[in-house]
């Protein structure tokens, strides 16, 4: 499967997903601390998956020399910025850490239910 096609499926159904559960969220506690909480965790995980495909692309066009070493670089670098992420929404008073760790996973749940509807075939 190759995975440009994987992201240019992946990350308008990410986008959706995270408008609708946004606002629902605003409408559900009338508050924008929880909605922006999320959108932050959403974005950033959209983000490192950029990353991750931009990565991936690079070793797979075998443009490094050390595929190896980059891809573990790059996942410490991955986690450290999810992880500062959330140390920042659980120090400042106006971010909440849970929908901030929700919106981290909304990619990978967007990305498990894609690969089920499609069968993990990308055709």
């Amino acid at each position: 499967m190759e995975i440009r096609r994987l992201a240019s499926i992946l990350v308008p159904i990410v986008w959706l997903v995270t408008l609708v559960i946004a606002l629902l969220m605003w409408t559900i506690t009338k508050d924008t601390i929880w909605p922006f909480s999320y959108v932050l965790g959403a974005i950033t995980s959209l983000m490192m998956f950029n990353l991750q495909v931009k990565q991936s692309y690079k070793i797979i066009k075998n443009e490094d020399n050390k595929p190896r070493r980059t891809s573990y670089y790059g996942y410490a670098f991955r986690l450290f910025f999810q992880v500062l992420i959330l140390v920042i929404a659980f120090v400042l008073d106006t971010l909440e850490v849970i929908p901030c760790f929700l919106g981290l996973l909304t990619l990978k749940l967007c990305l498990i239910i894609v690969m089920i509807v499609r069968k993990g075939k990308m055709e």
